[in-house]
């Protein structure tokens, strides 16, 4: 299987009117596909299989064959990707894959590098340069950005109101979350939960 990539994709979009607004991704998406330039066809038995799946459904109806041919590619994508994974998988990587894991899990406390290192078992300069070099940020950036995401999707999926929604991802003090929101989002709390309730 061969993928074509020729660079940056240049999206046209139709002139707006003057009262429609530009569509605009609410929440953020942090995970990336990370394939192999070159690599098998992933699994020892379900890649192959996979991949002669795809080709026969090449012959069928089209319109039949589409739904299945996409979750096909999904899961052969799931399988490269996951392979290149354990092969390129290291201490470091591992290490900064259960200190983003510890993170998630516990975004809502009063979290620093020295309890983070205590629940790890880890030096907590060895766990910054682990982060750093998996997720090319240190894990308390990481944890700053994974809170302003769940700050996102509260202020769309709740009436909480903003100090309410602050003391649950984790901000101690409003102001400086809403400094922190509008830094990143570009908008205030409440301006953006206007902006994205439905």
């Amino acid at each position: 299987m061969h993928f074509s990539y020729s660079g940056e994709k240049e999206v046209r979009h139709a002139p707006l009117d003057r009262f429609q607004q530009p569509f605009e991704q609410p929440f953020s998406n942090p995970y990336e596909i990370r394939l192999p330039y070159r690599a098998g066809p992933g699994g020892a038995n379900e890649g192959p299989k996979l991949l002669r799946e795809l080709v026969r459904l090449r012959d069928g109806n089209r319109t039949a064959a589409f739904w299945k041919e996409q979750a096909l590619l999904l899961e052969l994508l799931r399988l490269l990707e996951e392979g290149e994974h354990e092969s390129r998988s290291t201490p470091a990587i591992r290490i900064a894959e259960q200190a983003e894991a510890y993170l998630k899990a516990n975004y809502q406390a009063e979290l620093t590098n020295g309890k983070l290192a205590e629940a790890l078992h880890f030096h907590p300069n060895y766990i910054v340069r682990c982060m750093k070099e998996r997720f090319d940020r240190t894990p308390m950036d990481y944890l700053h950005e994974y809170r302003l995401e769940q700050a996102k999707l509260l202020l769309v999926t709740t009436d909480w109101p903003i100090a309410q929604i602050a003391e649950r991802v984790g901000f101690r003090h409003v102001p400086y979350f809403s400094a922190c929101f509008k830094r990143q989002a570009g908008v205030p709390p409440l301006k953006y939960r206007r902006r994205y309730r439905s």
